[in-house]
Order: C-alpha cells, then sequence, then structure tokens
C-alpha cells in the first residue's frame, strides 16, 4: 500500500494535513484539510489542491474529487479524493 500521507506531506503546503486515509481494494479515499483561518484566497486553495492532485497523479493510475467543503466562518476547507491504485 502506498503511503499517500507521505506523498502529500512531501510537497510542503502550507497549513495542509492529511486527515485520514481510506484503503480499499481497488480505491483508497483520502481525507485533507487545509485553509488560512481566516485570510482566505480561493486561488490559492485552487492551486494547493493542483499540487496535491499531480502529486498524487505520479503514484496513482487515476484521481477524482469526492468532495471539497468550505466552512467560511473558520476559513477551513475539508477535501476527499479518491485514488485508483496500480
Amino acid at each position: 500500500m502506498k503511503d499517500y500521507k507521505e506523498i502529500i506531506d512531501a510537497l510542503e503546503l502550507e497549513r495542509i494535513s492529511v486527515s485520514s486515509v481510506e484503503y480499499n481494494k481497488d480505491y483508497s479515499i483520502i481525507s485533507i484539510h487545509g485553509g488560512l483561518n481566516g485570510r482566505g484566497d480561493i486561488l490559492y486553495y485552487l492551486d494547493q489542491v493542483e499540487r496535491i492532485i499531480c502529486g498524487l497523479q505520479g503514484y496513482c493510475k487515476n484521481v477524482w474529487l469526492v468532495s471539497w467543503l468550505n466552512d467560511c466562518p473558520d476559513d477551513v476547507w475539508y477535501l476527499k479524493l479518491g485514488v485508483s491504485h496500480e
């Protein structure tokens, strides 16, 4: 099994954390949270998510968006990505 947390941590993105990885037979679901906690910048968040997806594509056959939830008052977000195993 790939260590998706290690792959994402190696990207050294500001205030990005992998909260969990759910491993299944053919795919995994990676839960990630981020945000700047008060000085939101959607273009910055989009760039971070793009870098995460591009970083995972080097290790996975497919990457897809499961959900991306925003907590406006706290300026944090919760991202779930699916990845298929090679």
